[in-house]
């Protein structure tokens, strides 16, 4: 009878951190849709990805002289990591919350290149399926836009 009693016990305690996982899960998972943007790509310059950080490459296709100001977009240093598990994007929790404020930059050839070490926020990054979500700034509207990039660490 003990025996019994303490393999229910097991099985409700098992039952309890799955629920409550599935909870803590539900709560991360990405809810980012993807922009596909007309003027403006990026990628990961070569030879820059690693565990601890990479380098984006921003390329403009936009007509400067169209413009308003004299730049489109200002590119800031926020951004969030995203590990794909099964068909799900999970937002990874920060190891550490940034001191860092928000900088803005622009390009003025139509290319710009930011540098990112997550190693103080995220920590090494374990192999698998990731992206990396950037803000960037629209200046003729004056809003936030998000863009992505997909990467994959060995």
């Amino acid at each position: 009878m003990k025996k019994k009693l303490f393999i229910i016990i097991i099985i409700i305690f098992i039952f309890c951190i799955l629920i409550i996982n599935f909870f803590l899960m539900q709560k991360r998972i990405s809810n980012f849709n993807e922009k596909n943007f007309t003027d403006l790509a990026i990628e990961i310059k070569d030879n820059t990805l690693s565990q601890t950080g990479l380098t984006i490459l921003f390329i403009e296709n936009i007509d400067y002289a169209k413009l308003k100001y004299d730049y489109k977009y200002e590119y800031t240093t926020k951004y969030k990591i995203e590990k794909k598990i099964g068909k799900y994007w999970i937002e990874l929790e920060k190891a550490k919350k940034s001191t860092n404020e928000s900088i803005a930059y622009h390009s003025t050839n139509g290319k710009f290149e930011l540098n990112i070490n997550w190693k103080n926020e995220y920590g090494t990054l374990k192999p698998g399926n990731y992206r990396i979500i950037l803000e960037i700034i629209n200046v003729e509207s004056h809003k936030a836009e998000y863009i992505s990039t997909k990467f994959y660490i060995k």
